[in-house]
């Protein structure tokens, strides 16, 4: 074409009013705005935005491509009222596909901000925040930022009025902005659509989000005729129009179960269509269920709007109309009225207005092209080759578009499909708590988490990357074992790196599964020794106190040979070592201390045991037997009691004291009856006694450095199959409240004091010394001397007898007296002095007292009861020091004291 036809042609097209214009922005260069648009296709949606592919004409073949990129433009189609329909846009593609020399053609796509969206995709947290909320901190942000977004796109969230409840935690899971926005919106059941205009020649479209049929708003167009497109025609109509319908289900179930309440929140919606007789039937058992993560929904009523939502979404897909038309006016996201169509117009009014959903429109100007041209510019156009009557033509203006419109009383729900949801998998994260805090959990254990991913410039107001709890909503720890109050313990610290899932893979769903090694934070050191993998025969946890260095561990040690266990507390050096006992294992390596088992404290210990408690050193290999069994104690014990018993019986017989064999009887029968009532003898009764026996084959060892105490309510028995035997360095002392009783069956019975004197004394009764033989006294370095108040007697078995007494000495005989001397002398009377000693008696009267162990005072006005050794009882109340009445008794006597509570 020469260059003087192309001028004329795009002289012609500016000159003339044409259906397609272009408008750019003031700040576009001069070779942009010269652009002629020769023709346009392309579709928009509700819920789905818009996408159209604009050829231009021009005579510059210099304008670079990079000038026409992320350009704000416009096109217009002017209507059959003189207006013109703007379509707003920016440019995401733009091609130079024919250049002669003269004549330029360039194609280019225009998009809407939200499809351009897609190419931005991020990891990002939002805490606390609606969907609407994120939506206008993303959608901002872009018009802040961007200066393209900024100067062509604005959004509108009037329209969805509908109560959106903050959702605690929601994630952005490397979705793009696009994807993650209307995600978001179609779970929720929010529709978006844009409108259009040029803003002081500035073009401008807006999304416009909407949850109700009444915000959409009306088309210019009014109401428009369903009738063919004749040139005679002043105002475009419908040319074609067509009712649709699909099988729906019969409702949307959805359940989620909410662990707070430990209850499976579940809601439905039945369908509200009328399918027809057969439909109908058949939706009967079609069910749309979906098990959502754990708590899905803000609460029940959320929940409940969701699930309408996705039975709503079903409807508007189920039901709709198809059209072809030339009403240059129609754009999605507006309502338009049908007439002169004998079916519609058999309905009421209300339900002759349709919203249109979706458009897909052909603009061209009309120009007459030769034939060749013509095959160049429309090539990849196949709508260029058709007029709205289906005749080729290339030389008259051309529109038309195809439409899908739904009744306006249908509400317009998006489709949510659950698996558009991101699987995000599994990803690393980092404990946060409140500052101080080295574990930070709430009163179900939950943490709070620090996403890897978190960049601060995207988290402008710090919730997401600020290292607090803020950064997420608290998230549970996936323990070992859960119950109601029992179960395991284990919460990350704050700083730690953790691995955290998914519940069902949601991204709003996130759990801790367990904690990771990295490189601050190394693996345990067991006992503060060795490092891996020296020291990989060593398992098990190591704890460590709060704001300090000590720690508390349980540890396995698989080393072959060498197997252990330990369960240690730093606190005291206090710990349990079972097995191969050794050195803290380091690189490896340990010393031997020994086998077994080390129970060890640098503080006190204490082992009770409620039912008794059995020491011994008689094997059991392998643990075999019951845990009391105890054959051996029981027979020693038998052979102990039989020894006790025979010498205490041979002893009582032969004017010794007979032994009091029922405690030690009694005791005997208690480790006989041990068992009865445990689950080894579960029927027997009696058992389970408080005992503790101490039992060793090869011998027992008591020592200490200090003195040794052993006390007994009742009595002490010793008892020695051969000998038994008492040293002490200095004293024995032996003292007896009622009366001492020593027997030797056979062999001698020896008293010596070595060095010292030896005393024997009856205080206040006999001594009474008898022997089967003889009964010598001597004293080898001085004197006998036998003292008396009274008189002392010597008697032999035939009566002869002296008797010394009363001032007198008489002597008696049945035959003669005989008594040998050298000499005699009679003198005048004379006496010896003879002092004897003299005994006192102790009070050993008693007086019971209640101590509080506390305050180590008396307790006043308690009852007591005192029952002495010869069966009477005694009764009265506790004196201000909490004393009761003296008992007086001229010997020690045992009692029974009990105290009661003054009301009871």
């Amino acid at each position: 074409m020469a260059s003087d036809q192309l001028a004329g042609l795009i002289s012609g097209l500016i000159q003339n009013r044409r259906i397609l214009q272009l408008h750019t922005p003031a700040s576009a260069p001069d070779a942009v705005k010269r652009l002629v648009p020769l023709q346009v296709a392309g579709q928009e949606a509700v819920c789905g935005g818009f996408q159209y592919r604009l050829q231009c004409l021009s005579n510059d073949d210099q304008l670079p491509l990079k000038k026409l990129q992320g350009l704000p433009l416009a096109f217009a189609i002017g209507d059959d009222s003189g207006e013109a329909r703007p379509v707003c846009g920016i440019v995401s593609r733009a091609e130079c596909v024919l250049s002669d020399g003269a004549l330029t053609v360039y194609e280019l796509v225009l998009r809407d901000a939200l499809s351009l969206l897609a190419q931005r995709s991020t990891w990002r947290v939002f805490r606390d925040a609606s969907v609407l909320d994120i939506s206008n901190q993303i959608l901002s942000e872009h018009i802040q930022q961007n200066q393209v977004l900024g100067a062509a796109f604005q959004f509108s969230l009037s329209g969805a009025s509908k109560s959106y409840p903050p959702r605690s935690f929601t994630l952005q899971a490397g979705e793009s902005d696009a994807d993650f926005l209307t995600r978001l919106w179609r779970q929720e059941g929010i529709a978006w659509h844009f409108d259009h205009k040029l803003d002081d020649g500035r073009p401008l479209h807006r999304l416009c989000l909407i949850d109700s049929t009444e915000a959409y708003p009306d088309n210019p167009a009014g109401t428009v005729r369903f009738h063919r497109a004749d040139a005679t025609e002043q105002r475009d109509t419908v040319v074609a129009w067509q009712a649709w319908r699909e099988q729906a289900p019969g409702e949307a179930r959805r359940s989620s179960f909410d662990y707070k309440s430990v209850n499976t929140t579940e809601a439905q919606a039945p369908d509200m269509l009328e399918q027809g007789d057969a439909g109908s039937r058949l939706s009967e058992t079609l069910t749309d269920y979906q098990y959502d993560a754990a708590r899905f929904g803000a609460g029940s009523g959320h929940y409940e709007q969701q699930a309408r939502s996705r039975m709503l979404a079903h409807e508007y897909l189920s039901k709709g109309f198809s059209g072809e038309s030339v009403v240059r006016q129609f754009r999605s996201g507006t309502v338009f009225n049908l007439s002169q169509h004998a079916e519609i117009d058999s309905h009421p009014e209300s339900e002759r207005a349709f919203i249109l959903t979706r458009l897909e429109l052909y603009a061209r100007n009309g120009m007459r092209l030769d034939a060749k041209l013509a095959r160049s510019l429309f090539r990849g156009w196949p709508q260029a080759m058709r007029g709205a009557d289906g005749h080729q033509s290339n030389e008259a203006p051309v529109y038309y578009n195809q439409f899908d419109c739904v009744r306006r009383s249908i509400p317009v729900v998006p489709h949510y499909d659950p698996a558009s949801v991101p699987q995000v998998g599994m990803l690393s994260a980092i404990v946060v708590g409140a500052e101080g805090s080295e574990i930070d959990v709430d009163e179900m254990g939950r943490i709070a988490v620090r996403f890897l991913f978190a960049r601060p410039e995207e988290h402008a107001k710090g919730a997401g990357a600020s290292g607090t709890p803020r950064d997420s909503a608290r998230i549970r720890v996936l323990q070992p074992w859960a119950d109601a109050g029992f179960g395991t313990a284990f919460w990350p610290r704050v700083g730690s790196e953790i691995l955290v899932g998914f519940i069902q893979g949601h991204p709003d769903k996130p759990i801790a599964l367990g904690g990771l090694y990295d490189g601050t934070h190394d693996t345990p050191r067991f006992n503060g020794f060795g490092s891996l993998p020296a020291n990989a025969a060593l398992y098990g946890m190591r704890t460590k106190e709060l704001k300090a260095q000590r720690h508390n561990q349980l540890r396995f040690d698989d080393t072959n040979a060498q197997i252990s266990t330990q369960i240690l507390s730093e606190h005291a050096a206090t710990q349990l070592n079972q097995g191969w006992l050794g050195t803290p294992r380091s690189e490896g390596k340990s010393s031997p201390r020994g086998e077994g088992f080390e129970l060890a404290t640098d503080a006190a210990g204490a082992l009770r045991a409620a039912k008794g408690m059995l020491v011994t050193a008689f094997e059991r290999l392998n643990a075999n037997g019951k845990q009391l069994d105890r054959s051996e104690t029981l027979s020693m014990m038998e052979e102990c009691l039989g020894l006790f018993k025979a010498l205490g019986k041979y002893s009582a017989e032969h004017q010794g004291q007979a032994a009091d064999n029922e405690p030690q009887a009694k005791l005997h029968t208690d480790l006989q009856q041990w068992e009865q009532g445990s689950n080894t003898e579960p029927g027997g009764a009696g058992g389970r006694q408080p005992v503790i026996a101490l039992t060793a084959p090869a011998g027992l060892v008591f020592n200490t450095p200090k003195a040794a105490v052993t006390h007994a309510g009742e009595n002490i028995d010793q008892v020695a199959l051969k000998n038994m035997q008492l040293a002490s360095g200095e004293r024995t002392v032996v003292n007896a409240g009622k009366g001492i009783s020593m027997f030797s069956q056979s062999e001698d019975f020896k008293l010596i004091a070595h060095q010292g004197k030896w005393l024997a004394q009856a205080q206040h009764n006999d001594v009474q010394v008898d022997a089967a033989k003889n009964i010598k006294l001597s004293a080898s370095g001085g004197k006998v001397q036998v003292i008396a108040s009274e008189e002392i007697m010597l008697v032999t078995s035939d009566g002869t007898f002296i008797k010394l007494g009363g001032g007198k000495i008489t002597m008696g005989c049945n035959d003669a007296a005989t008594i040998h001397a050298a000499t005699h002398h009679w003198t005048s009377p004379a006496t010896e002095s003879a002092e004897l000693p003299k005994f006192d008696k102790g009070d050993v009267g008693r007086v019971p007292q209640l101590i509080n162990p506390l305050t180590k005072k008396g307790i006043p006005g308690m009852r007591y009861e005192i029952t002495r050794s010869d069966g009477s009882i005694l009764k009265g109340v506790t004196d201000a020091e909490g004393r009761a009445a003296k008992i007086d008794h001229d010997a020690f006597e045992g009692m029974k004291v009990r105290f009661f509570d003054a009301e009871n």
